[in-house]
């Protein structure tokens, strides 16, 4: 029973302090995404106003030359002003810099940004980041529980780390075709909860990221505490296995 408790005082205290938004997906599961911080989108930033201010220089000396500095200028202006807007319209919420970073702009309610949203967003960069040489994003950004400059307050958004960076989530695995011979191991697989399972997926993450002791003995305390859940006799000794296969138990039987 102590060890029970320890593991979900574990889960508690994970879900505290890491800084993620929650979606519910179509079969009624949470979903958890880790937010993008400061630094990640900063240097985003940096790469799209690179991409944008080269590419606008390239292009002004190439229309300077056939049509005129003045007109070459307004062109040039022209085609990349709207930059970060057509980039979130055509790349489901990523620039070229957001893409390279492996972060994404996503709707609070986990659906995909829609043209108004985008263009809230882009409007509002005026006045958070080129009007206010990005003090107003970075201030908001500090302050807000969900990271959010005034563009994402806005239009209801924030900013995530990809799936592949270091959690994974239970998303992936719905996808699983389930097939009436499926054989479940671990029946009591039921007596874990959504978020302790997503503990036990982003700790098998991270044992597959970052190879080393530490995270190895957290992965077996981990497999310790899960098999004195299931009253099992001993804990497997492939633990990643184990783990997994409990997973897949567990979106079987709350399928």
């Amino acid at each position: 029973m102590k060890k029970t408790a320890n593991f979900a005082k574990e889960v508690i205290e994970a879900k505290k302090y890491m800084l993620s938004i929650s979606t519910k997906t179509a079969q009624n599961v949470n979903i958890d995404y880790e937010l993008a911080s400061w630094g990640e989108r900063f240097l985003a930033f940096l790469l799209d106003f690179a991409i944008i201010y080269f590419g606008w220089l390239i292009t002004l000396a190439a229309l300077s030359f056939i049509l005129g500095g003045d007109i070459g200028g307004i062109i040039a202006t022209i085609i990349f002003t709207p930059y970060t807007l057509v980039s979130e319209i055509l790349m489901k919420g990523q620039t070229i810099g957001k893409k390279a970073l492996k972060i994404r702009a996503m709707n609070i309610s986990g659906e995909s940004l829609e043209f108004h949203t985008c263009f809230t967003r882009w409007c509002a960069r005026l006045l958070d980041v080129a009007g206010s040489l990005g003090t107003l994003a970075t201030l908001t950004i500090s302050v807000s529980d969900k990271r959010q400059r005034i563009g994402d307050l806005l239009a209801n958004t924030v900013v995530i780390k990809e799936k592949d960076s270091n959690n994974i989530f239970l998303e992936e695995i719905l996808k699983l075709k389930v097939k009436d011979n499926v054989k479940v191991v671990y029946e009591k697989a039921m007596l874990f909860n959504e978020e302790e399972m997503l503990f036990i997926k982003n700790t098998l993450s991270r044992v597959k990221k970052y190879k080393n002791e530490a995270h190895f003995r957290a992965l077996d305390d981990l497999c310790e505490k899960v098999s004195d859940r299931l009253n099992l006799y001993e804990t497997p000794k492939n633990k990643e296995a184990f783990l997994k296969q409990l997973i897949k138990d567990y979106i079987i039987l709350t399928r």
